[in-house]
């Protein structure tokens, strides 16, 4: 449910008030037992002032905020594969447990006595000023805060047994203040500014491992253990744009932006209290201390920092990551009419590096991942043919990646292959696509789109989901389908003077993937096509409308994330087949 308000407070000063709610029951099913998960609850609201002081001043205050009171979805069991098999007891609770992939999409399974809603919230405010300096330039100042907090907790094993179960904390604040002048002199438009932000962002996690097969590594019982970090971050940049109009017919576009970002890092892995991950932290430094020859040092203690150093001591770990790029765009457009539009970009962009929130027995374990670079190139053309019944755009394109960050694993004493970002140093992505837009009759709109996309790593050595070492040079980019399409139909039947039904249906085709570095098969991901249908009746005028709608209505199966943490692969299923009803009215 949705709505919103808006109108004039005086001459000067208007607002907007916006709402709107998802609310929903349970919808995945236990494989186990007789239980439910999944209900959603969401509220979102927006409140946005407008004061116009004179004809050359703007200035809108916004503030809008969300909560998130819904389950965690539960993950599906795609395969068991037990790290220590030696550990028998837990080897054989788990082999117990059954494989739910592609039974259902509603079955999964969850630890029972856990509540799983989650208690997410997020906030913001903004304010954005104008001022006409002159005619032709104007200066914009934005400035906002943003504010969230995570509450939840997860399965990540799929089963009733707790082999991991996850409780993340975290919270994340975010300042950013922009500055920029926009102009046009004669046949140039252009842009100059600054832009400064601020984030800082904690995190605490307690895992849950008293089940998994690898809890008692050095033969001491591991039932919790615990994650805390800081990263603190600060942003600075400038940046130009400009658009020149050659001709009539051909505009140049030109853009740069310098950037600089200092990222401070705290964190460690952090006995529960309980003092057995402290315990197994000290056989390990004691014994690695022994054999290399080093001095004593802190050791590990009930509450506190557990994480080894390079010299094998516990205690926080510190880092500090400092970047700096220069990212551009450049291109050409030639549109000699308002039918026919053909372009050429070429671009270079970045990602920032950042650290990652892993369990880490050894400080190494936390060395962040750098920035991402990507150069694009990108030809495309856009045309209207059959006196504008019928539109079409067409674009192809090549990406060069250099150190692209991917969910790779890394080896870890304690916990064998976990999960964490890395560099590929060298991939690149090549395809093309196409979209349609035809109005073949009176009320008819078609549209078809459709994509290729190659997207190969050429040059990286990592860790498979066993933790060997493995060359996956040549093999896919995980979660990156070849082919992808979508049919959308929509049809609309005058009824009297003022009134229309409608009828429409969406079709939409993901090829093939796979979650894993290398194509790994217990990480593939099976292509799906889902069919979406709607009927509606309302004014044609728009002032209201009631519709009935269904989505996945053939109930196919599919998962849209594979993941392997520890003794278990899992997949998040799709919603099976959902149906509805909607009523929308404007009030004046």
């Amino acid at each position: 449910m949705k709505g919103h308000v808006s109108g004039p407070i005086s001459d000067t000063l208007s607002y907007r008030v916006s709402a709107q709610t998802t609310q929903a029951g349970d919808w995945q099913k236990s494989a186990t037992r007789d239980a439910t998960l999944g209900q959603t609850s969401f509220y979102q609201g927006r409140v946005q002032v407008l004061w116009q002081p004179s004809e050359t001043m703007r200035f809108t205050v916004m503030a809008n905020a969300w909560q998130d009171r819904s389950d965690t979805q539960a993950g599906q069991v795609n395969a068991l594969v037990p790290q220590n098999p030696l550990n028998v007891d837990a080897t054989a609770a788990l082999l117990a447990q059954p494989v739910t992939v592609g039974r259902n999409n509603r079955i999964a399974d969850w630890d029972p006595g856990v509540d799983y809603r989650n208690n997410n919230r997020f906030y913001q405010f903004a304010l954005r000023g104008e001022v006409d300096l002159t005619q032709t330039i104007t200066l914009t100042s934005i400035t906002s805060y943003s504010n969230y907090r995570q509450r939840e907790n997860r399965d990540i094993d799929g089963t009733p047994l707790q082999v991991l179960l996850v409780t993340p904390y975290g919270d994340l604040e975010s300042f950013s203040q922009e500055l920029r002048l926009t102009g046009h002199s004669g046949p140039v438009k252009w842009i100059v500014g600054g832009n400064y932000s601020r984030d800082i962002g904690t995190e605490f996690q307690r895992y849950a491992i008293r089940q998994q097969t690898n809890n008692a590594p050095v033969g001491i019982p591991l039932l919790l253990a615990d994650l805390t970090t800081d990263t603190r971050a600060r942003t600075y940049a400038a940046f130009a744009n400009a658009d020149f109009e050659l001709t009539s017919a051909l505009t140049a576009t030109g853009a740069i932006r310098y950037t600089r970002s200092n990222r401070n890092f705290t964190g460690c892995m952090r006995d529960s209290g309980d003092g057995a991950l402290a315990g197994t932290l000290a056989v390990i430094q004691f014994v690695a201390k022994g054999a290399l020859g080093l001095p004593p040092g802190p050791v590990p203690l009930p509450g506190n920092c557990a994480t080894l150093d390079d010299n094998y001591d516990a205690g926080l770990t510190n880092d500090r990551l400092s970047e700096s790029n220069v990212s551009w765009r450049t291109g050409l457009k030639f549109a000699p009419d308002r039918d026919f539009m053909v372009y050429a970009n070429v671009s270079r962009g970045y990602k920032s590096g950042q650290f990652p929130t892993i369990l880490a027995s050894r400080s190494f374990s936390f060395q962040p991942v750098t920035q991402e670079k990507l150069t694009a190139y990108e030809v495309g053309t856009k045309i209207s043919l059959a006196d504008h019944k019928v539109d079409v755009s067409a674009a192809a394109f090549y990406y060069d990646y250099r150190n692209k960050q991917v969910r790779g694993r890394y080896l870890d004493p304690i916990f064998f292959t976990l999960e964490k970002l890395d560099n590929v140093p060298k991939s690149d992505v090549a395809g093309g696509e196409i979209q349609i837009s035809m109005r073949p009759a009176q009320g008819l709109t078609v549209n078809l789109a459709g994509s290729y996309t190659d997207a190969k790593i050429r040059k990286y050595v990592g860790i498979d989901q066993l933790g060997a070492s493995v060359d996956f040079a040549n093999t896919q980019i995980p979660f990156t389908s070849k082919w992808q399409a979508v049919a959308d139909a929509d049809y609309r039947i005058p009824v009297g003077a003022d009134h229309e039904i409608s009828i429409g249906s969406t079709l939409t085709y993901t090829g093939k993937s796979n979650a894993f570095l290398g194509a790994d098969p217990v990480g593939a991901l099976k292509g799906r096509t889902l069919l979406d249908l709607r009927a509606g009746y309302g004014a044609q005028d728009g002032s209201w409308q009631v519709f009935a709608w269904g989505r996945n209505v053939t109930e196919a199966r599919y998962q849209n994330f594979i993941l392997r943490v520890t003794d278990t692969v899992i997949g998040y299923a799709g919603r099976p087949a959902t149906y509805g009803v909607t009523l929308t009215t404007k009030f004046k």
